[in-house]
């Protein structure tokens, strides 16, 4: 399991379960031997529980995974991903 970032709301925890290294799971993402779905959980700006379930080889084809890896940007749930808000706080 890699640990991605751990947020100070302490219930939130983004990972990526994997047995690979980041690198060799990203190659194998890119080009089409694996996929991978990435679940996120979430409280926005509003207070709202957000969860959403992510194509880590599109997210992968349209950022830079660094910067989340490094710790640097919180892995946060975008339009394209398919999501759902739960509304409560």
């Amino acid at each position: 399991m890699l640990l991605l970032q751990e947020e100070m709301r302490p219930r939130i925890v983004h990972f990526l379960p994997t047995d690979a290294s980041p690198g060799e799971q990203r190659e194998d993402n890119l080009s089409g031997c694996l996929a991978t779905i990435i679940f996120v959980r979430d409280v926005n700006e509003k207070g709202e529980e957000v969860s959403a379930y992510m194509d880590y080889a599109h997210r992968l084809k349209t950022e830079n995974w660094t910067v989340y890896f490094k710790g640097e940007k919180k892995l946060v749930p975008l339009e394209s991903d398919l999501r759902q808000v739960h509304g409560y706080k």
